[in-house]
C-alpha cells in the first residue's frame, strides 16, 4: 500500500497537467462551437457569449468604417496633391509664357525730346486713303496706305464724344452703342491722345485686352498705329456687319476719352510744337489730319457742380475715400479757391492759351491743387469751343448741354442719330435704349458750402457768358442755384 500511495504521488504532477491540457481543450472546442452557431445564426444560451459578440461586431464594422475613411481620406489628399502640382504646374506654364497683365505698363515706352519724330509725326503723315465701301473712315493695309502692309482692314473713329468729364459721356456713349449699326471697340475711352501715347500709364487702361493685344503686337505706343491697331475688333464688326436690316457700309464706331478735350499731354515735344510758348497743333489738329470729315460730340455741364462732382469722385478713389461732408466741403473750398487764385494770377501775366496749355504752370501749383487743376481747367468752355472751331466746321460739331440731355433724352438721342447719319430706329428700339441704366453716378451726395459755390459761379461767370454768346444759347449760361 505504501509503494501503491509514493507511486501515485509521483505521477500526480502529470495527472493535474492532462487534467488541464484537457479542460482547455473542451473550453476552446466550446468557443468554436459557440462562434460557429453565432455564424450560422443560431440563437446563443450564454449573456458572457453575447457580450462578446457584440464588442466583435461592434470593433468589426468600427475597424471597417475606420479603414474605409482612411482610404478615402488618403484618396483625396492624393487629390488635392494632384490637382495642387497640377495647378501650380499649370500656372507655372502660364507666367513663363505670359506675364501678368500689370506687367504690360512697363513696356510703355514715354514721349522724350528723343524720341524719333517719324514715329510721332502725325501731321507730316499722307492722307490715309479710305475704302468708300464703307461709311466709317476704314482702310486695307497695303501699298496704298504704308503705316499697314498687312492686307486686313483697319479702321479710326467715326465720331469722337470728347468731353467734358463728369458730365455724362459714359451714359451717353453707352447709350448711342446701343444703335444696330454702331460696332463697339470693346471701349469707351482710348486714352491714347492724352495718356498711352505720353507713355502714361493708368491702371485700367493697361488692363484691358484691346491695349494687351496691341502691345503684343510690338508696335510703339507712341505711334498713330497703336491707337488704330486698338480698333481691330471694330473693323472686324464692321467689315462683318450683317446684324437685322444693317449693311456694312452703313457700320460705325467711335470712342468717348473726355480728357481729348483739355489734356494734350507733351504738346511741346511734338513735331511743329518745339521751342512755342502756345501749341501749333493739339489734338484736335491730329484728329482733323487723320480723319478729315470725322464729327464730334461735346456734352457741357455747369461747370460748378462738374467740378465738385469731379472732386468727389477723385476722394472715393483716394485713402480719404471715408471722409465726412464737413471735411470734404471744407477741402473743396480750400482747393477751389486756391486754382482761382493762382490761374488769376497768370491770366494776368500771359494769355489765357498759354495759362491753359501750359503743363509746367500745373506741376508748379500748390501742393494739394494740383490733381483737380485738369477738371477745373476744362471748365472754361468758351476756350474750347474757340480751340475747337479754329479746326473743325461748324457742321461737323454737336453741343450738347447736360440738363437738356436728362430732361430730353429721347429728343437728344434722335437728334444725335441724325448728326451722325445712323438710320432712325423704332419707337420700341428707341425706348428699350431710354430703358438702360448705364449712369455711373456716385450713390453718396455731398454738396459744397455756399462760400463755394458764390465763388465760382462768379469766377466762371464771364465764360459762361462768352460760351452762350457763342453758342447763340442762354442755357449755357448756368446761372447760379
Amino acid at each position: 500500500m505504501e509503494t501503491m500511495a509514493v507511486t501515485f504521488l509521483k505521477k500526480l504532477p502529470r495527472i493535474l497537467i492532462w487534467l488541464c491540457l484537457i479542460s482547455l481543450f473542451f473550453a476552446i472546442n466550446y468557443v468554436i462551437i459557440d462562434s460557429y452557431n453565432s455564424f450560422q445564426g443560431h440563437p446563443t444560451q450564454s449573456k458572457t457569449s453575447d457580450m462578446h459578440k457584440s464588442k466583435a461586431v461592434a470593433y468589426s464594422n468600427a475597424s471597417a468604417k475606420l479603414k474605409k475613411n482612411n482610404i478615402v481620406n488618403h484618396d483625396k489628399i492624393k487629390d488635392k496633391q494632384a490637382g495642387t502640382k497640377k495647378k501650380e504646374s499649370q500656372e507655372s506654364k502660364l507666367h513663363k509664357s505670359k506675364p501678368k497683365k500689370s506687367e504690360y505698363a512697363d513696356q510703355l515706352l514715354k514721349l522724350t525730346n528723343k524720341t524719333p519724330r517719324k514715329i510721332i509725326d502725325i501731321m507730316g503723315l499722307p492722307p490715309i486713303k479710305f475704302d468708300q465701301r464703307y461709311k466709317n473712315p476704314c482702310f486695307i493695309g497695303d501699298v496704298s496706305n504704308p503705316l499697314f502692309q498687312d492686307g486686313r482692314l483697319h479702321c479710326l473713329p467715326y465720331f469722337y464724344i470728347i468731353g467734358v468729364k463728369k458730365s455724362g459721356t459714359s451714359d451717353f456713349f453707352n447709350r448711342i452703342a446701343a444703335h444696330p449699326e454702331f460696332q463697339t471697340p470693346s471701349f469707351k475711352e482710348a486714352q491714347w491722345f492724352p495718356r498711352l501715347r505720353a507713355g502714361i500709364d493708368t491702371k485700367f487702361i493697361t488692363e484691358r485686352s484691346d491695349f494687351i493685344n496691341t502691345i503684343q503686337k510690338g508696335i510703339d505706343n507712341r505711334s498713330i498705329k497703336f491707337y488704330i491697331s486698338m480698333f481691330d475688333s471694330a473693323a472686324d464688326g464692321i467689315q462683318n456687319c450683317t446684324r437685322r436690316r444693317v449693311t456694312t457700309n452703313k457700320c460705325i464706331t467711335a470712342e468717348a476719352t473726355p480728357a481729348n478735350l483739355h489734356m494734350h499731354t507733351g504738346w511741346k515735344l511734338m513735331p511743329g510744337n518745339e521751342g512755342l510758348t502756345e501749341p501749333r497743333y493739339t489734338n484736335f489738329h491730329y484728329i482733323k489730319h487723320l480723319t478729315p470729315d470725322v464729327k464730334i460730340i461735346i456734352i457741357f455741364r455747369n461747370p460748378v457742380s462738374r467740378l465738385f462732382s469731379d472732386f468727389m469722385h477723385q476722394i472715393k478713389l483716394s485713402s480719404e475715400h471715408n471722409i465726412d461732408e464737413h471735411e470734404a466741403a471744407n477741402k473743396f473750398h480750400h482747393v477751389a479757391k486756391t486754382l482761382i487764385d493762382e490761374y488769376t494770377i497768370c491770366f494776368d501775366k500771359f494769355s489765357m492759351r498759354r495759362c491753359i496749355y501750359d503743363e509746367e504752370f500745373e506741376k508748379g501749383l500748390p501742393q494739394g491743387s494740383q490733381y483737380l487743376a485738369e477738371s477745373f481747367r476744362a471748365g472754361f468752355y468758351a476756350f474750347y469751343m474757340e480751340e475747337l472751331l479754329s479746326v473743325f466746321q461748324e457742321d461737323q460739331l454737336f453741343v450738347i448741354n447736360m440738363e437738356q440731355y436728362l430732361t430730353k433724352t429721347r429728343q437728344t438721342l434722335k437728334e444725335t442719330f441724325k448728326f451722325l447719319n445712323m438710320s432712325a430706329i423704332s419707337s420700341r428700339e428707341l425706348s428699350e435704349i431710354l430703358n438702360f441704366n448705364v449712369s455711373n453716378e456716385s450713390k453718396k451726395h455731398y454738396d459744397m458750402l455756399p462760400k463755394t459755390k458764390h465763388l465760382l459761379y462768379e469766377f466762371y461767370k464771364p465764360y459762361n457768358k462768352q460760351m452762350a454768346t457763342l453758342l447763340k444759347d442762354n442755357s449755357f449760361l448756368f446761372p447760379e442755384r
